[in-house]
C-alpha cells in the first residue's frame, strides 16, 4: 500500500514538472493569438508574418533557456536583446495605428506583470530620480 502511494506521488510530481516546462510552440501560439486579438485591422499576410516572428522569438528563447549556464545577468541581457529584435520586426509589419495598439498591449502587459511581482518598478522606481510631475507647480 505504501508503495502505491509513493508511485502515485512520483507520477503526480512528474506530471506537474512537465506542465511547467517551457514550450516554445505554445509560447509563440499564445503571443500570436494575443496580438491578433488586441491589434485591429491585421491582414492575413500580416498575421502570417507575425506568426513567423513569434515562432523565431520563441525558439531563440527556448535555446537560451536550454543553454543557460546560470548567468542570470547575462541571460537577462540576452532576453532584452531578443525582445528588442522581435519588437523591431513586428513594428516593420504593423502600420502606425497597429503599432500604437501593440505598444499599448505591451504597456498593459508590463503593468499587469509588474503588479504581480509587487510593483514592477525597475531601476529605482523613480525614487530620488527628480520626478518633475505637474504637482510641483
Amino acid at each position: 500500500m505504501m508503495g502505491l502511494a509513493l508511485v502515485t506521488l512520483l507520477v503526480a510530481r512528474a506530471g506537474f514538472a512537465q506542465q511547467r516546462q517551457f514550450n516554445p510552440s505554445q509560447m509563440a501560439d499564445r503571443e500570436t493569438k494575443a496580438i491578433n486579438a488586441k491589434v485591429t485591422g491585421l491582414t492575413d499576410d500580416q498575421k502570417a508574418k507575425i506568426k513567423t516572428v513569434e515562432d523565431a522569438y520563441a525558439k531563440s528563447v527556448g535555446d537560451l533557456f536550454s543553454n543557460n549556464s546560470g548567468d542570470r545577468s547575462g541571460m537577462r541581457d540576452k532576453m532584452q536583446s531578443l525582445r528588442q529584435d522581435k519588437d523591431k520586426k513586428l513594428k516593420a509589419i504593423f502600420n502606425d495605428d497597429q503599432n500604437k495598439q501593440y505598444q499599448q498591449m505591451q504597456a498593459d502587459m508590463r503593468k499587469r506583470f509588474g503588479n504581480r511581482r509587487g510593483g514592477g518598478q525597475r531601476n529605482g522606481g523613480g525614487q530620488g530620480q527628480g520626478d518633475n510631475s505637474s504637482d510641483s507647480q
